[in-house]
């Protein structure tokens, strides 16, 4: 599997190359801990760890990858692509073929505000039109969350909705495959 790289910023004075790769095993230890971060638990909602070595088997087999998001071989965040229709939550089932939803997360605090979130979502974004048949890519955060819902909009995505998931609520957002080509 090729990674993907890109320029996090065109600010001279910031030279992040970030790449996304496939999590392994190895990054056990690390998304368990990001798990357990304040800002990342904020984001999440209650109860909203994630078993990541059944996850981490269960990786591209049920249409969904995990990626973690690296500059200089430093870990920043982390990413989850998943074909919405592959869904076994049921939250994204009944979308229609043709769509990615997409969640991502810097994994230190220290790290937030830096330009890597969108870069890691500029990347996420490539990856998914890249495949075959890919027409929109979907994100849904948490209502509460403002600050992701804010940043969703700022790169270019819409609110198409809100959705009940457990206890929580939702914004649906949407980016379709014309909208990135025109927010690239």
């Amino acid at each position: 599997m090729a990674m993907v790289t890109m320029a996090a910023s065109t600010d001279p004075l910031q030279s992040v190359t970030m790449i996304l790769r496939p999590a392994t095993p190895d990054d056990l230890p690390l998304l368990r801990a990001w798990d357990n971060r304040e800002h990342v638990v904020k984001a999440a909602g209650a109860g909203a760890a994630t078993d990541w070595a059944a996850a981490l088997q269960a990786d591209r087999h049920d249409g969904m990858e995990i990626l973690i998001a690296c500059d200089r071989d430093r870990p920043l965040g982390a990413v989850t692509l998943l074909r919405t229709g592959a869904d076994t939550t049921e939250f994204w089932h009944a979308e229609t073929p043709g769509r990615r939803a997409v969640d991502l997360w810097v994994g230190e605090a220290a790290d937030l505000g830096q330009g890597h979130g969108r870069a890691m979502l500029r990347l996420a974004l490539a990856r998914s039109f890249a495949a075959r048949g890919v027409e929109v890519v979907l994100a849904a955060p948490l209502a509460r969350n403002m600050g992701a819902r804010t940043f969703l909009l700022r790169q270019g995505f819409t609110e198409r909705g809100r959705r009940v998931h457990g206890h929580d609520v939702r914004i649906i957002y949407r980016m379709p495959r014309h909208g990135w080509r025109y927010a690239r």
